[in-house]
């Protein structure tokens, strides 16, 4: 609430919102999510719940100020580097929590082992299916979206707040990534079976109508760039920022 006052304050009238996928909660889909989708009655952690909390917040700043325009993107799983290796996510401070720096710690020998949580789900190898989009074009979408409010003011349309899905829009299971991963990175990924988590779901990706009508956004990158970057971030920083 401080920042939207902040940008009130200094007559900031356009803001860019890094949400989530996790505000659907364990919503278990067969079939791509759309943004209307109920949001906040199955979210199983904290990290989801500040996400559908500030969406609210935002939502509701907007609807008081009628020339404040936002937009909330709702990412899936990003992953990635910049191509030319300088920047990437630094996954030596502590371990991460996501799939594919954790895999970039395997390949790389400084982990011995990935943990898939599940092989027995409804899919086509028995692991879990997520929507894994490129970093590059995860940034693509932010820029679409501050093109897309200055195009709103410029037209002298009312604020508001618009929420866009962020993903690639296909699902990757997680042996698949495993598997594209060793591709890129010519190593073997150990992994070894545990029992799902609690709050661990079959499937969910996005649907990305939405985006490709009003942002003019697709992503263009493939899970093989994707895997190529991250392992050149990898090799190039192996003691990450340091």
């Amino acid at each position: 609430m401080n920042l939207l006052k902040m940008c009130q304050k200094y007559n900031v009238k356009e803001f860019v919102f890094a949400s989530s996928a996790t505000v659907y909660g364990s919503v278990d889909q067969t079939s791509p999510i759309k943004e209307n989708e109920q949001t906040g009655l199955l979210i199983t952690n904290p990290y989801g719940h500040s996400k559908h909390m500030l969406e609210q917040l935002i939502t509701d700043f907007c609807a008081s100020y009628s020339d404040f325009y936002a937009t909330i993107l709702r990412m899936f799983d990003p992953a990635g580097a910049h191509p030319s290796g300088l920047l990437g996510e630094d996954n030596t401070t502590k371990c991460p929590k996501h799939l594919m720096p954790y895999i970039a710690l395997v390949a790389s020998g400084k982990k011995s082992h990935l943990n898939v949580f599940g092989d027995k789900f409804p899919t086509r190898d028995g692991t879990g299916v997520r929507d894994f989009v490129h970093i590059m074009d995860v940034v693509k979408a932010h820029v679409a979206s501050l093109e897309r409010m200055h195009d709103l003011r410029a037209k002298n349309k009312t604020g508001r707040a618009e929420i866009f899905n962020i993903g690639s829009g296909k699902g990757s299971t997680v042996l698949e990534m495993v598997k594209a991963f060793e591709k890129a990175s010519n190593k073997k990924i150990n992994y070894q079976i545990m029992d799902p988590r609690p709050g661990d779901i079959a499937s969910i990706v996005s649907d990305l109508t939405a985006a490709q009508k009003k942002l003019k956004w697709t992503p263009k990158l493939s899970i093989d760039n994707m895997c190529r970057d991250i392992w050149n971030w990898q090799i190039n920083n192996s003691n990450g920022y340091e």
